[in-house]
């Protein structure tokens, strides 16, 4: 008899990690962009290249901003000094970008509504590609429709 107790201890046990497990799990994707910064010579007369832009987060709390720099065009036209700043915080400096990485991921806080600044300064022309990925939203699920009697019985007792 300890036996199957203790079977059906652990089985409750399992179902109700798996159920907490599946209800804290989110899924995760982009949320906004990808957008691309692209400084030309043009640019590079005025001083750098700026961009502001402004987003909101279908769940507001964790998430990543993932800067692809160079985008798809390669490392020749890779930023080797740029700001990138999430509702006034910075989030990667021009220190980040002199590494040369072709890819750097950040994680950030999101708010429900957010304002993303890229500055792009030095680079004859270059091209970033900025993502934000965080919890996308779940779709609202209507309450279930009440249920019928099935034909002939009536719905309510007569009285």
């Amino acid at each position: 008899m300890a036996h199957k107790t203790q079977t059906i201890t652990t089985a409750t046990l399992l179902v109700i990690f798996f159920a907490f497990y599946s209800a804290s799990y989110a899924e995760i994707g982009p949320i906004f962009g990808p957008v691309h910064i692209e400084k030309t010579k043009k640019d590079k007369e005025d001083h750098g290249k700026e961009a502001k832009f402004t987003f909101t987060a279908p769940v507001p709390g964790n998430g990543v901003i993932v800067i692809k720099n160079g985008g798809d065009k390669g490392r020749h036209y890779r930023a080797t000094s740029a700001k990138i700043e999430l509702n006034d915080e910075k989030v990667a400096s021009s220190r980040d970008f002199k590494k040369g990485n072709a890819v750097m991921s950040y994680d950030v806080l999101l708010l429900a509504d957010n304002e993303l600044e890229v500055k792009v300064k030095s680079c004859e022309e270059c091209f970033i590609e900025v993502t934000v990925l965080g919890e996308k939203g779940g779709e609202v699920i209507p309450p279930p429709a009440p249920p019928v009697a099935p034909p002939g019985i009536p719905s309510r007792p007569p009285m």
